[in-house]
């Protein structure tokens, strides 16, 4: 997630029109949630999917944004941001992403030991892994599992880039 800290309290009416967050290459909009914390003074944007490696993008807020009050920004505010390469060993999506203790879990991404397999955790709850290639891994998600990061670490001790999995109740 990406956090935004302003000195007074946002008006939530106002983020939608003035925000972007755009692949600088492309100029393509990244899509996502936000959402206000903080007494309204945080946005908080969770890009879905999630931000691709190695990629320069550019945030914007635009003078549309407004406080409480309805006092416009100043003047348009643009930050430049380069998400890290890609990791030897990565995660590129879960299916599902949410679920309860048992739920069958396929890992999709690169670089994965075929064998012998990984050690896949969810929020440091090792799960079982049920098969697996150098590009897909199957798991349960283990007894005990909270809502978390998923991580998949190889017998090299090479550890993916964790994606959220969130436990259902």
């Amino acid at each position: 997630a990406i956090v935004i800290t302003f000195s007074e309290a946002i008006d939530l009416n106002t983020i939608r029109d003035s925000f972007s967050l755009r692949d600088m290459a492309t100029n393509t909009a990244q899509g996502g949630n936000i959402a206000l914390i903080r007494d309204d003074t945080q946005i908080v944007f969770t890009p879905s999917p999630p931000l691709a490696f190695g990629t320069d993008f550019r945030l914007r807020f635009d003078t549309d944004l407004q406080d409480r009050s309805g006092n416009a920004l100043a003047a348009d505010y643009t930050l430049d941001v380069t998400t890290e390469p890609e990791p030897p060993v990565s995660i590129s999506s879960l299916a599902p992403n949410k679920g309860i203790a048992g739920t069958t879990v396929v890992i999709t991404g690169r670089g994965f030991d075929a064998s012998p397999l990984p050690v896949v955790s969810f929020n440091g709850v090792v799960a079982p892994v049920q098969s697996g290639t150098v590009g897909r891994l199957v798991v349960d998600v283990p007894a005990g599992a909270t809502t978390g990061a998923v991580i998949v670490t190889n017998a090299d001790l090479t550890v993916s880039n964790p994606l959220t999995f969130t436990m259902l109740s």
